[in-house]
């Protein structure tokens, strides 16, 4: 899958790990999740399923889309929509083909969206930062 979305894996060293910013930044998401939801630190590992479903499900302001959508072309199917009923229709493919061609067209719209979006945010830390700096 990573090929396929020409994902660039790296890899850094597990004694320096301020080179890698963006899993640091994806760990300080976490303890915040975990110091606002479990009051006894010591069941954090019973947290993490669910700050998954919540962090993969939900739209995330720079991109405009979910973690899920970004990666499966759709979103998830939470609990709550399986109990209510309220997961959305999809529409049945006649072919695999056909179904594997509509992916691939959703999973390009998704990418170049949240690209867009990515550039436009970058253009304006770029300006906040430049105007601190003056």
């Amino acid at each position: 899958m990573t090929r396929l979305l020409e994902i660039k894996k790296t890899r850094t060293t597990a004694l320096h790990p301020q080179s890698d910013g963006q899993v640091e930044r994806h760990h300080q998401t976490i303890l915040n999740y975990l110091a606002f939801i479990s009051e006894d630190q010591k069941d954090w590992d019973s947290w993490i399923p669910m700050y998954l479903i919540v962090y993969r499900s939900s739209k995330h302001e720079a991109t405009s889309a979910s973690p899920a959508e970004l990666y499966f072309a759709h979103d998830l199917r939470l609990p709550l929509d399986l109990m209510r009923g309220s997961f959305p229709e999809r529409e049945k493919e006649n072919s695999i083909r056909n179904y594997i061609q509509k992916v691939k067209k959703k999973l390009s719209d998704v990418h170049n969206n949240a690209r867009q979006r990515l550039n436009l945010q970058s253009l304006r830390s770029k300006e906040q930062y430049d105007q601190k700096a003056r």
